[in-house]
């Protein structure tokens, strides 16, 4: 959806000392110009936002991989258990099997120049020159898989920044993220077509040239009704229709609550004032009974 304004744009050039880096006038430009669409996380693959990217994407830190490699980690440190490359396999191919499809695939990227680098060890290693990528098991595929889950030659900067700063990313150690790599690169070279095309290698060309950092915050509060409506004012696409109508229903389930809660407190205090009433009737009553 198209953004028409950026209310405000936070600049951090003390971190990013790139004479080629957007300024905030030139962020703001950017984002203007820029289509955005919605997306389901269900029906989109968690991409890296890396800079070369070339389609629109849901994009978080490495991606699918990252995502459920800092979810394992989390679950093996609370349960005081070293990773397994043979438990890990397993827990993997479930997850693989159960969440992604060929619509929906578990994305992992590098780039060109990176894999470039593990060809060469290869090459060290073995005598014979890889040319392309293999899509199925290749020959020598312990020398694969150890260079391919080597940190300096990932392509992902996320990823490679994680294996060789672990602490910083609350990992132990590597040994997770290289384990879990091994595993993505056997399901990707399996002979199953149904484990095969739910995984997403992606090889990306170029260097990593990203102009800016834009961090958007949203704050929901008391009037987010009001908000919600402002921010449709903007929005023109084939689902404003349904977007206001959705609006308008919980707008309509707020007033009805609202008539609702003044009438049970118009209620309550009619009860009260009845009761009020009887109960002074009774007390008149008893005043006359007594002095009959």
């Amino acid at each position: 959806r198209k953004l028409v304004r950026l209310q405000r744009v936070e600049s951090h050039h003390a971190t990013i000392k790139n004479e080629q880096s957007y300024t905030e006038i030139e962020v703001c430009d950017h984002i203007s110009a820029a289509n955005f669409s919605w997306g389901h996380y269900k029906t989109h693959s968690l991409c890296c936002f890396d800079a070369r990217q070339t389609e629109p994407i849901l994009g978080t830190p490495g991606g699918d991989f990252m995502e459920f490699a800092n979810a394992l980690n989390i679950y093996l440190n609370e349960i005081d258990l070293d990773p397994n490359e043979e438990e890990i396999e397993i827990i993997f191919r479930k997850f693989i099997l159960s969440d992604f499809s060929r619509e929906r695939t578990f994305f992992l990227h590098t780039d060109y120049n990176k894999l470039q680098i593990a060809y060469e060890r290869i090459l060290q290693r073995t005598g014979k020159q890889p040319t392309i990528f293999p899509h199925s098991t290749p020959m020598n595929p312990t020398i694969w898989l150890d260079e391919l889950s080597a940190s300096d030659v990932q392509g992902c900067f996320h990823l490679r920044s994680a294996m060789e700063n672990p602490e910083i990313y609350g990992y132990k150690n590597s040994t997770l993220i290289r384990m879990l790599l091994r595993c993505f690169f056997k399901l990707l070279w399996s002979s199953d077509p149904n484990i095969r095309s739910r995984l997403c290698f992606e090889i990306v060309l170029g260097s990593l040239e990203g102009k800016a950092i834009l961090l958007m915050r949203n704050f929901i509060g008391e009037n987010d009704l009001q908000m919600a409506q402002q921010i449709s004012n903007v929005i023109f696409d084939q689902n404003q229709l349904e977007l206001q109508s959705k609006l308008n229903q919980r707008q309509s389930e707020y007033e009805f609550q609202i008539e609702q809660s003044q009438r049970f407190q118009q209620f309550q205090e009619f009860q009260s004032q009845f009761q009020q009433s009887q109960s002074q009737s009774q007390s008149q009553s008893q005043s006359q009974s007594q002095s009959q």
